[in-house]
């Protein structure tokens, strides 16, 4: 019996996963599509129909005889809220079935907030979206930077947010949310952001790299984000790519989040073109000085990504954050650190794309919410 409810479970998900894909298909193509046989795709059809996660959408022609009925996903039921823990804010985005943002909410902070300006933050911009979903909020999932504990639901150490050092995150949401709460690392939120609704929605495997504040690198192989033990960890930002170099927040030298963090980045460009630009957001157009800063930044990009490129061998590469704004310098320099010092062959045959996906944090830890019918297993 258990046996065959985990079949039932995996052919949903199957079925799922093969309409979200393609938008609207008919039940014979879903049928040829997952290889299950017509009985099967009727009944669970009907399953997903009766339980709200799929509705019948039109029809298109059939060759003879009578026109298929096409299925699309519900938009109006089942719905996830994502809440996104970073160092300048938290935003809430409540997401449908599709990926599709049904309202979104965020609230700014002052640098290194406490524990308690954040959390009233996220408790305001929890409530602020929560309405949106008339009562069909399947769960939570919060997520935030820094080494976490995910089944705890702890963040262990963020050099970006001290003041969640220790802190369970997760039972601090629950205590306000109404809903099942989960919990994610950002950067894995991100690429799993990448991989529902973004430029991985087609790859089967691919590295996202997180350019903000911190730098950090998602993995996806044959469609999945690999499973993870106690602590969750992605801290590209922290290899060592200068022995002796610039102190980094975390208590080393020469980290590349010392060169390619914002903060760091936006300090060298304001040194390098005598500006005194405040914030990140700001940077637009750059001096001279500033441009040689930002592809020898890309340079030590690609040589701490020709690491992964070696040691794991995936081809794409998904970069997102604000830095891509600057792609034209960037994606060059990226591409020659690359060539520097990853294997010939593995050089070749890389590419990177640059993603504009808003809003990732708070939907990837949304998609977390919605992965739990789309990949059963």
């Amino acid at each position: 019996m258990a046996d065959q409810r985990l079949v039932r479970r995996i052919n949903r998900a199957r079925v799922l996963e093969t309409i979200r894909r393609h938008g609207r298909i008919a039940r014979s193509d879903v049928a040829e599509a997952t290889g299950l046989d017509k009985k099967s795709i009727t009944n669970v059809v009907a399953d997903l129909i009766r339980d709200g996660y799929v509705v019948e959408a039109g029809k298109r022609p059939a060759p003879a005889g009578r026109p298929f009925v096409l299925l699309e996903l519900r938009r109006d039921r089942h719905l996830a809220l994502g809440l996104s823990v970073t160092e300048a804010s938290v935003a809430a985005v409540v997401v449908n079935l599709a990926g599709e943002i049904a309202a979104v909410h965020e609230i700014e902070y002052l640098p290194d907030p406490s524990r308690e300006e954040i959390l009233r933050a996220a408790r305001r911009a929890y409530g602020q979206v929560r309405e949106a979903a008339r009562g069909y909020l399947d769960g939570v999932c919060v997520t935030a930077p820094g080494l976490v504990d995910l089944p705890a639901g702890v963040v262990t150490a963020s050099v970006h947010l001290p003041a969640l050092n220790g802190f369970n995150l997760r039972e601090a949401v629950a205590a306000f949310a109404r809903e099942p709460v989960s919990f994610e690392e950002q950067t894995r939120a991100k690429t799993l952001a990448e991989r529902w609704v973004g430029l991985g929605r087609d790859l089967a495997s691919f590295l996202c790299v997180d350019l903000g504040i911190g730098v950090g690198l998602g993995i996806v192989r044959a469609g999945r984000l690999p499973e993870v033990g106690r602590e969750a960890v992605g801290e590209i930002g922290h290899v060592r790519v200068e022995p002796g170099g610039r102190p980094c927040r975390c208590g080393l030298r020469g980290c590349l989040e010392a060169y390619l963090g914002e903060r760091a980045l936006l300090a060298a460009v304001n040194a390098a073109d005598r500006t005194s630009i405040p914030t990140f957001d700001r940077l637009e157009a750059v001096g001279a000085g500033g441009r040689r800063v930002l592809r020898e930044a890309g340079r030590r990009l690609g040589i701490a990504l020709a690491a992964a490129i070696n040691l794991i061998g995936i081809r794409d590469i998904i970069l997102n954050g604000r830095l891509t704004r600057f792609r034209d310098l960037v994606l060059p320099a990226v591409k020659r650190g690359i060539a520097e010092a990853a294997l010939p062959e593995l050089a070749a045959r890389t590419v990177l794309h640059v993603s504009d996906l808003d809003r990732a944090f708070a939907r990837g830890a949304a998609a977390a919410v919605h992965a739990r019918v789309f990949e059963a297993s």
